[in-house]
Parts: C-alpha cells; sequence; structure tokens
C-alpha cells in the first residue's frame, strides 16, 4: 500500500496495527495467530480426507476370496472344487419348490420358453442336456435355479439392487440373505424405500465365479461360453480373466449358433489345474 510505504510517520503508525481478513479488520497483533488456525484448518482438513479415503478402502474386503476354495490336489475335475462353498444342501432343499418349473418341464415348455426368451438361452441349453430320471434331474434343476438367481443379480443395475424388496417375493428369504450377505456390501439407512448398498468390483468378480463354477457342475466341467457370455453381458477380458483363474483352460471350437456355422469358446476344467502365475487382480467393469 502506499500509505505504508510513503506515508508520513502517524498515518504509518495507524496503519501498523491493523489489516484485513476476507472483509474484517483485525489488528497485525493476531495477524500470526490467524495464519496458525488457517493452518490448522487446512491440516484438518487435510486429515479428514485421508481418514475418509480409509474408511472407504476398509469397507471392502481386501482379502475377499473371489474364485471359491480350490483342491489343487483333486484327482477328479468334480474334486476342485466343493459344491457347499457355492450352495450349502439346506439352501439348494428350499429352492425345491421353484426348480420344479424346471423338473417337470417338457420339451414343448423349453421350446415355448426360447420362443418367447423366458429365460436366458444359456439355462435353457442346460435344462435340454438334463436326464429325465427325476432323482438324477431335480438336484441339477435346483442347481440351475441358483444359478439364474446369480445370473438376475450380476445383471441388475445399482439402482435396482439399492431398492428394497429388490428381489422376487418368490424367491425364499434364506437364498436372498445368502447373496446379499455374498455378494453386497450393506450399511444401516434410514431411507424406506432405499438400501445403502453397493457391489464393488471385486464382490461382482465374485458373482461371476459362483455362476461359472455352477455352469461347469451343469455341463460335467466343459462349458460353451458363447450363449453364457452373452446372456450375462461379459466382456470377452473379464470372462478369459475368471475362467483361467478358475484353473480352466480354455480353446476355439467351430460350431452351429443359432443355425449359422460360427466359431465358438470353449472352457474345460482338467488337471491338473491351469493356473495363472499372476494372483488375481480386480479390473474395471468390461462391456
Amino acid at each position: 500500500m502506499l500509505t505504508e510505504s510513503f506515508g508520513s510517520a502517524k498515518s504509518r503508525r495507524m496503519l501498523t496495527n491493523s489489516f484485513t481478513v476476507n472483509g474484517y479488520t483485525l489488528d497485525r497483533v493476531t495477524e500470526k495467530a490467524v495464519q496458525e488456525v488457517a493452518d490448522v484448518t487446512i491440516s484438518q482438513e487435510a486429515n479428514s480426507s485421508k481418514l475418509k479415503i480409509k474408511e472407504e478402502s476398509l469397507s471392502t474386503p481386501q482379502n475377499m476370496d473371489i474364485i471359491p476354495p480350490q483342491n489343487k490336489a483333486a484327482e477328479k475335475p468334480q474334486d476342485v472344487y466343493n459344491l457347499n462353498d457355492i450352495i450349502t444342501q439346506e439352501e439348494l432343499e428350499v429352492l425345491d419348490e421353484m426348480a420344479n418349473v424346471f423338473t417337470f418341464a417338457k420339451s414343448e415348455n423349453i421350446r415355448q420358453w426360447k420362443t418367447e426368451q423366458t429365460y436366458p438361452s444359456f439355462i435353457l441349453s442346460c435344462l435340454e442336456l438334463f436326464p429325465v430320471k427325476q432323482e438324477v434331474r431335480q438336484p441339477k434343476c435346483r442347481l440351475l435355479c441358483y444359478m439364474l438367481q446369480l445370473m438376475t443379480v450380476y445383471k441388475m443395475k445399482m439402482p435396482e439392487l439399492r431398492k428394497r424388496n429388490c428381489f422376487p417375493v418368490e424367491w425364499p428369504s434364506l437364498i436372498q440373505k445368502k447373496i446379499f450377505d455374498s455378494f453386497t456390501l450393506q450399511t444401516p439407512s434410514t431411507n424406506r424405500t432405499m438400501a445403502n448398498i453397493s457391489m464393488p468390483v471385486k464382490m461382482r468378480d465374485r458373482l461371476l465365479s459362483h455362476i461359472i463354477v455352477l455352469a461347469l457342475f451343469l455341463n460335467n466341467f466343459t462349458v460353451d461360453l458363447t450363449n453364457l457370455q452373452k446372456d450375462a453381458k461379459v466382456g470377452v477380458q473379464k470372462m478369459n480373466t475368471i475362467c483361467r483363474s478358475l484353473g480352466c483352460g480354455m480353446r476355439n471350437q467351430k460350431g452351429r449358433v443359432g443355425g449359422v456355422t460360427a466359431e465358438t469358446r470353449i472352457i474345460e476344467l482338467t488337471l491338473p489345474l491351469k493356473l495363472p502365475s499372476n494372483e488375481y487382480v480386480p479390473g474395471k467393469r468390461s462391456r
């Protein structure tokens, strides 16, 4: 200021003890104190931001298993994964009533479902190959029913998932709880219509890995990925990463898709397991 540089001694003395901050005139004696308070405030805000980031990172289990436990000493493909790690016998039994639509389905039912696109193509392609004997067919239909539920959840958008009672009412409460506990993060919410739920990438990938393991069990551990990938709307890179992490070999094979000759991708769980050398790293959601 000109007064500070060139003013009279009296005017300089009047200026010496005052200055303005954000429209308020303060004594210069307090200038240092004000600056110290500002520094503390900035520091607290920075620490608060760091704490928030830390809390958010802790909210997602970093060591959560994406791939179900593997028996690397297994001598048969069916022994690599324990079905109980995917769904327990108790949980399967509560699906009996829902699975009846598949258990007692006739060829004409399946043709109609295909025409009307009632169920995903992969689900119907599995059902077509199931044995007719009920004692063998019923356990497979239970698994197929659960797989259909997981595929439904996998394709749900977050606004849908956050709605109260987002699952169909006919889904058993035990299954609803299992899906929420296994594949979502939940925090308390006072909103009556929306739940505070999230599905981080790692949990979504975990959901996909369980879907693929079920597909392996239902197809004698050799699966054509064409319909499954299309139904789940999964990108090629994402699907390849999960399949390799599960220990599956992959190959291309010519076949007929929708009456047209095309190249399909086949995965097969064979022994010894073909596990990738690098640990699984979750990536961005791919299309």
